[in-house]
């Protein structure tokens, strides 16, 4: 829902995966990936279930704004577009053993809604 609400124009029925990490980072300025007459050259670092999307919601530059900062455009490219490639990325193990469990059930911090 939250990609639906940045392009507006992506059908419902497609997932969408938002592609902005770089080997610098997802800072603007880490942001190298250029749209330039309408093409996109660049890398990504890593995109979530990209090889599971229909479509990748690309952050590029356009250049530099006036007041000096990145110009960044969000670019939709088809999963099975010509040109691209995707490698896999060996699994990021988010908890490691030993992993203690809680002795008592968390604190509510705001009520639901």
């Amino acid at each position: 829902a939250a990609l639906h609400t940045l392009m507006p124009d992506l059908p419902a029925e497609q997932a969408g995966c938002l592609c902005v990490t770089e080997a610098g980072g997802n800072h603007p300025r880490a942001i190298h990936t250029a749209l330039t007459d309408g093409r996109l050259h660049g890398e990504k670092r890593w995109t979530t279930l990209a090889d599971a999307g229909d479509v990748l919601l690309v952050a590029a530059t356009t250049g530099l704004g006036e007041d000096g900062r990145p110009r960044l455009r969000l670019v939709q490219v088809d999963a099975g577009a010509e040109g691209l490639s995707m490698t896999p990325m060996p699994p990021t193990p988010l908890l490691r053993p030993p992993v203690t469990p809680l002795r008592r059930p968390p604190t509510l911090l705001a009520a639901p809604v």
